[in-house]
């Protein structure tokens, strides 16, 4: 049996709706330690897993419950975090910074937390890619929060980031103390679900992944979601090509190219409730 001669589909490795996510285990196990991390008394957690691991899935959800709880800002080191750290952190919980030097945004940012910890509890500031951090922006970041100062903590953070950034906590700031998720790769039962799901989603039943496939998948990718999509869209554009409409794993095999990891800006991010930030 062929494939139609008219065009392909849009492929479901392509989209990143939502609806496309699938909860692997591993997934699942993430997203709970860290909606603990962000809803309880926690001071300090880190999130750490490969480029493509899915953090952006797990964050994006555990940000959206825990925004309902807190004040919760979230920013990248791209966001002026090492040039400006107190106005970044302000704008990042939904403050207008202002005019003024650094001096005077801290003594703000300093001010304004204290006020909010008062009346509503400790924020919670998440910082994705904290690895692009250099050590005297994350040095910076962790005098900032309070959470090693007499006086007491100003805000609550969560470090996100690739795994490098573990081994640099442990050797740049000892005496920082919290639990550190790992964000696992999928199972091969679970590499074959992912391909099954957004091949379900998409509503696309040709050509399918034989089960050999999706062993073959699994194989060469590690079961790492985003080498998943681009490997199964590099299978899906070859089976078109073929005229085939069963993906064996020959074909997965002659499309294993090793893509590079590339991942876009993060999509989770959510800045800070409606609780007003004293001037």
């Amino acid at each position: 049996m062929t494939m139609p001669a008219d065009a392909p589909p849009q492929s479901p490795f392509l989209s990143s709706d939502p609806q496309f996510d699938y909860w692997s285990a591993a997934h699942r196990l993430a997203y709970e330690q860290v909606d603990f991390a962000l809803n309880s008394g926690l001071l300090f957690a880190a999130f750490t897993g490969d480029t493509g691991a899915g953090k952006t899935t797990v964050m994006r959800q555990a940000v959206a419950l825990a925004q309902g709880r807190r004040l919760l800002g979230v920013l990248a080191p791209d966001d002026g975090l090492a040039r400006a750290p107190a106005r970044a952190i302000l704008a990042a919980f939904g403050a207008d910074p202002g005019p003024g030097d650094d001096d005077r945004q801290t003594a703000r940012l300093a001010r304004s937390l204290a006020e909010v910890r008062d009346a509503h509890g400790l924020a919670t500031l998440v910082v994705d890619d904290a690895q692009a951090l250099g050590p005297a922006a994350l040095a910076r970041l962790v005098a900032l929060s309070g959470i090693e100062a007499a006086e007491g903590p100003l805000f609550r953070l969560m470090l996100v980031g690739r795994p490098e950034i573990e081994a640099r906590l442990a050797a740049e700031l000892p005496g920082v103390m919290g639990p550190l998720v790992r964000l696992e790769a999928m199972s091969r039962e679970d590499t074959a679900g992912f391909v099954r799901h957004r091949m379900a989603v998409g509503g696309l039943a040709a050509p399918r992944f034989a089960a050999a496939a999706l062993e073959a998948v699994h194989e060469a990718t590690g079961g790492n979601p985003l080498r998943v999509n681009l490997l199964c869209l590099f299978c899906l554009d070859e089976a078109w090509e073929r005229g085939v409409d069963t993906i064996d794993a020959t074909l997965v095999r002659d499309c294993d190219v090793a893509p590079e990891a590339v991942l876009g800006p993060p999509d989770f991010a959510v800045r800070g409730l409606s609780v007003a930030v004293p001037a």
